[in-house]
């Protein structure tokens, strides 16, 4: 997959869909893969569509409206990474809200910078910064008994190196260090 990402950063292309339904083996041995549709994919120069990316693999940038970079497909896959490892989507928010709410409580507020350039800034803060709720919130519905970090998240799997990883990964804002 590293590979992949890289090969696609090399050539200019930025998926804008990652998630584990467009990753495939390419063989019974199970030792390489393949990333497949490319339906919603851009080149770095020109952001193409506004609405990308499955929802439980969807960057910060690309629900706020904040022009977007290969980060995104980085953000996606530290997501599926987690998933590979807890068997479950980290981030199974009902609507955008929900998701903004469940990256507060796992990786932190997206940086002010960010808030500040998002063209749907008022469709997820009022007047005074402060994230409007999801009807659907999934942190206040009990569905999440409390906000739990990423350390927290992968902190089971005892191995502080994929934590690191994962949140190399997740550092989807653009001019990241990749």
């Amino acid at each position: 997959m590293v590979k992949s990402l890289k090969h696609l950063i090399d050539i200019k292309i930025i998926h804008c869909d990652l998630k584990p339904e467009n990753i495939l083996f390419k063989d019974k041995t199970k030792t390489s893969v393949k990333i497949i549709d490319f339906g919603s994919a851009c080149t770095e120069f020109k952001n193409g569509f506004t609405y990308v990316q499955s929802r439980y693999y969807r960057a910060p940038e690309v629900m706020l409206g904040v022009p977007y970079d290969h980060g995104i497909d980085m953000w996606s896959f530290g997501c599926i990474l987690v998933e590979l490892v807890k068997i479950r989507p980290i981030f199974p928010a009902k609507d955008e809200r929900d998701l903004l709410e469940l990256i507060r409580c796992t990786v932190g507020m997206p940086p002010r910078w960010m808030i500040d350039q998002a063209k749907k800034r008022s469709l997820f803060f009022d007047d005074n910064d402060n994230l409007i709720p999801s009807a659907k919130s999934s942190v206040k519905s009990g569905l999440l008994d409390r906000c739990r970090t990423l350390a927290m998240e992968l902190r089971s799997e005892n191995d502080p190196d994929f934590v690191d990883f994962v949140e190399v990964s997740k550092a989807s804002l653009p001019n990241s260090v990749v």
